[in-house]
């Protein structure tokens, strides 16, 4: 008695030390990513107490442009690049359903019919003409029609691991088109951002030409007066040309951005007339919070995430190949050599078959696949902490670059203040013989670029406060 309880413990030790060692235990990776407590840069908005921090969910709080809501809600209705990853993301969906039922036995209806023919010379030799001439006939048939059952046998967590599997992948490929929808989204505020500055580029240039033009015609009375000389014209000329030139490519560069703005709406090329020069985005709307809020909100960590699940997940899987398998085979239905005779009793066919298999060798194949999938989750994590990396940059970055546009934006414009007056001064002391032609010349030439500059630091800061919100992370599309 005591013998046999403890055969029985015993067993039930090396069962327990069996299943342990299928088991897998993680590493909580998320501990060792090294987190700063707060950005080094801080938004101007977030340092004032009289701003309301609440969090906005939806992008469409962020961007107060109408005209860009609609661009935003038709390409995010009508772009194929998310139209595929919406199918991608049904696929996934199809094989959750498959995993949900990899424990359940496979069912197969088999159905089947055999005819053979005797000869004195063939094979069975005279054997098969005392068949023939016992059935009457030189052939044999033989019809069946059965139920065939094969279910493997989970004692490891494979059904499971399949399911955690299947259950993964769909969550990283919703994180997969989510990623895709946010970076198409700033991709297509930006492209609104720059045909917004190259609109406004056009009509500061096409406000300056009109100006050179009435330049040259004063230069032109100046030299029939004998005021100035010929070269004086030339130079004027020279300038109106060169601002005219420019006229061209920012032409050229408009209908290029309309064009990729109507790419991502999946529609043809064509203008669009309705771009706004109002302020598009609202930085009110924008929490800074802290490095860790990122976890919870960027769609591309959370895809990462669920690579290490799924990594996790196939180790497990690749485990189970390494014990033994059980299968249990069971047919049953009906064989006769006549079709007629099916529905006789003795047409009854049952079989029953239990396998186990334990592989031996198999030239290191399942420890290899053990090993790769080990490194497979080492390489899993590393690819999340760098995607976390890249991530904190990206909030720094655009943190940066937000405040230095903003003070070059600043410069700018004291700048233009002291063109605006020196080109009236100019003109004034032009007029009155005190000033040289090349000196309004210079003066109005510094105020275009001035403009432009100014033009283009402005979409800097669109975009620049565009990065920075899609950087934190968007929760709602």
């Amino acid at each position: 008695m005591k013998r046999s309880t403890n055969i029985k413990n015993l067993s039930i030790f090396s069962l327990s030390i069996f299943f342990s060692s299928c088991a897998i235990v993680k590493e909580d990776y998320r501990k060792n990513i090294s987190i700063q407590p707060q950005y080094k840069t801080e938004l101007d908005l977030n340092k004032s107490k009289e701003v309301d921090h609440t969090s906005f969910d939806s992008w469409s709080d962020f961007f107060k442009d109408d005209s860009l809501r609609w661009v935003l809600n038709e390409m995010l209705a009508h772009n194929f690049e998310i139209g595929m990853a919406q199918q991608s993301l049904n696929m996934y969906k199809e094989y959750q359903k498959e995993a949900n039922l990899s424990g359940l036995p496979e069912v197969n209806l088999v159905l089947g019919a055999k005819m053979d023919y005797f000869s004195e010379k063939g094979f069975y030799g005279s054997q098969g003409t005392n068949i023939a001439s016992t059935l009457n006939s030189r052939k044999i048939e033989d019809y069946s029609v059965h139920a065939n059952i094969n279910w493997a046998l989970d004692f490891y967590g494979s059904t499971k691991n399949k399911k955690k599997i299947a259950f993964y992948n769909r969550l990283k490929s919703e994180m997969q088109l989510h990623s895709l929808q946010v970076a198409l989204l700033s991709s297509a505020a930006q492209t609104y951002s720059t045909l917004q500055m190259l609109n406004k580029q056009l009509l500061i240039t096409r406000k300056n030409l009109s100006i050179q033009k009435s330049l040259v015609e004063m230069m032109k009375s100046q030299y029939i007066n004998g005021n100035i000389s010929s070269l004086a014209v030339q130079q004027t000329e020279r300038q109106y040309h060169d601002v005219s030139g420019q006229i061209p490519d920012l032409l050229q560069a408009i209908q290029i951005h309309e064009n990729y703005l109507n790419q991502l709406m999946g529609k043809n090329p064509g203008s669009l007339l309705f771009i706004s020069p109002k302020a598009m985005v609202d930085d009110q709307k924008i929490v800074l919070g802290v490095p860790a809020d990122l976890l919870s909100k960027r769609s591309d960590l959370k895809a990462k995430e669920h690579e290490v699940e799924i990594a996790y997940g196939q180790l497990s899987l690749s485990k189970t190949n390494l014990y033994p398998s059980f299968m249990i085979t069971a047919n049953q239905g009906l064989n006769s050599m006549r079709v007629s005779d099916w529905f006789n009793p003795a047409s009854f066919l049952s079989q029953f078959v239990a396998q186990m298999t334990q592989p031996l060798f198999n030239r290191r194949k399942n420890k290899t696949e053990v090993k790769v999938q080990e490194f497979n989750i080492q390489q899993k994590i590393l690819s999340f902490k760098n995607t976390y990396l890249i991530a904190v940059n990206e909030v720094s970055d655009a943190l940066i670059q937000i405040e230095q546009t903003k003070e070059k934006i600043r410069s700018l414009q004291e700048e233009s203040k002291v063109l605006q007056l020196s080109l009236k001064n100019a003109q004034l002391m032009f007029d009155n013989g005190e000033a040289l032609y090349f000196e309004i010349l210079d003066v109005q030439q510094n105020l275009l670029k001035n403009e432009l500059q100014i033009a283009a630091s402005e979409n800097m800061l669109n975009t620049s406060l565009i990065k920075l919100y899609i950087s934190l992370g968007i929760n709602k599309i």
